[in-house]
């Protein structure tokens, strides 16, 4: 009798041992970061979150909420700026040198397949900030000294108060195609609207390779996908996540790009909604406006809009040509123009040149400065013939011109130029707030524009 207790008394202490055992195994918790270059190892480092605070200072946190699946959330973000602050993201491959299990960089031309897919929540996240992947390659066997050289693949989902470095330089299906050289060649396909992707990286490679921005001797080292943050942010989540890679020593042929959508025809806009306007145009700011107009000049650009269209084709935030617009719909081009920023833009250009600039005023003397016990040297301004501008102001086409302002205002912004310096600092092709700019010299902002195309652009808010 004693023997048959002791025999149920073990089982059902191991009974018990085994039962806590499954539930500290089968226990999760969530695992947070705030360290601007902290990781988090998910699926046994098969994959690595990282927060990625390459380009501030302020406090993000991203949250890992089980370290068995690949996805995460941004929980804090107190990023506020014109340019972006972080890229909180998940990477399979060798990002900068850091490496994840079982990754192999193969070259282009080896590789016989290479996709990924992946889901996110956006929904009522406030911010300027965009849903994006991006694929890395380089001449180098590994990324451990960086992509110099190389390309950068982007693949946006979505984007809100962004949009992508550089300029557009056409399209592939539904996607936009914009280019900029920043040390390697930067090469991105955006669309908006998608929470979701299933994407077969191998056909936007055979289009970089097509453009002439990816080569194929070159190596694949990384695929990341997350959100590049401006401000605001908090609540972006990552569902989901899974990369695939292989190689066979074989290129497969160029797949063709996905067909768009046809496009309904156009309806007859409403009668006596529509403003009338001639060519030149240009608004700028927040609104809803109707115009129409029996001919729009020699093209017509916008940028920052919700939406642009023109008899009901979709030009949104694209450079037109007169030639490529739509026929006229009862002698008129009928413009719906939605816009939600006060750098929303849009602009009808005539065939005419730009007016010439007015003279340049005479100097006015400069007081001055008190003496100083240990004076610092007062900078000189960069040489050249200045004109003096003022207030906002909006410059279109070619020319290397020089103009000085004694306040810029709210920010800068420029494309498609050769150059653009101010007080000898190079902002070429970039968006600056006016807090950001370099001091003054004797009072001035001393600005040099270089541009070699009739759609070169800067302007002043």
């Amino acid at each position: 009798m004693r023997k048959q207790i002791n025999k149920k008394y073990i089982g059902l202490i191991l009974a018990m041992f085994f039962v806590g055992l499954s539930i500290s195994i089968n226990s999760v918790s969530a695992v947070s970061t705030t360290e601007q270059y902290g990781t988090i190892e998910v699926m046994g480092g098969e994959y690595i979150v990282q927060n990625n605070v390459w380009g501030a200072d302020t406090l993000q946190e991203i949250t890992v909420p089980d370290t068995n699946v690949a996805s995460f959330t941004v929980s804090i973000s107190e990023h506020n700026q014109g340019s972006v602050a972080s890229y909180p993201s998940i990477f399979k491959g060798d990002h900068w040198g850091t490496v994840t299990s079982g990754w192999t960089s193969y070259q282009v031309s080896q590789l016989s397949s290479a996709s990924y897919s992946w889901s996110v929540s956006y929904g009522g996240i406030s911010g300027d900030w965009n849903v994006a992947a991006e694929a890395w390659f380089s001449p180098n066997t590994d990324a451990s000294g960086g992509y110099s050289g190389g390309c950068e693949l982007m693949i946006w989902l979505h984007a809100q108060g962004m949009v992508p470095a550089g300029s557009q330089v056409g399209t592939f299906g539904n996607y936009q195609v914009w280019y900029s050289d920043m040390g390697w060649n930067y090469v991105c396909y955006m669309q908006t609207g998608q929470t979701s992707g299933n994407v077969n990286l191998m056909s936007f490679i055979n289009d970089a390779i097509s453009r002439g921005y990816l080569q194929t001797s070159w190596y694949y080292h990384a695929i990341e996908a997350g959100f590049e943050l401006m401000s605001g942010g908090e609540g972006l989540s990552l569902n989901s996540f899974s990369a695939s890679v292989s190689a066979d020593g074989s290129q497969p042929p160029p797949e063709p790009p996905p067909e768009p959508p046809p496009e309904p025809p156009p309806e007859p806009p409403p009668s006596g909604e529509y403003q009338d306007i001639s060519a030149p145009f240009t608004y700028n700011g927040v609104g809803d406006h109707l115009w129409r107009a029996t001919s729009l000049g020699a093209y017509i650009s916008s940028w920052n809009l919700q939406e642009l269209t023109i008899n009901g084709v979709d030009f949104t935030n694209t450079y037109v040509s007169a030639s490529n617009l739509p026929a006229r719909q009862d002698g008129y081009y009928y413009i719906h123009y939605d816009g939600n920023y006060r750098w929303s833009h849009f602009e009808v250009v005539g065939t005419a040149p730009p007016p010439e600039p007015p003279p340049e005023p005479p100097p006015e003397p400069t007081p001055e400065p008190p003496p100083e016990p240990t004076p610092e040297p007062t900078p000189e301004p960069p040489s050249g013939d200045y004109q003096d501008i003022s207030g906002s102001f909006t410059y279109d086409g070619a020319g290397d011109l020089y103009w000085r302002t004694t306040d810029i205002g709210n920010f800068i912004n420029s494309w498609n130029l050769a150059t653009l310096t101010i007080n000898g600092v190079d902002y070429t092709n970039q968006w600056v707030s006016g807090s950001n700019l370099p001091a003054k010299i004797d009072g001035y902002y001393y600005i040099h524009y270089v541009g070699n195309l009739r759609w070169s652009h800067i302007e002043i808010r």
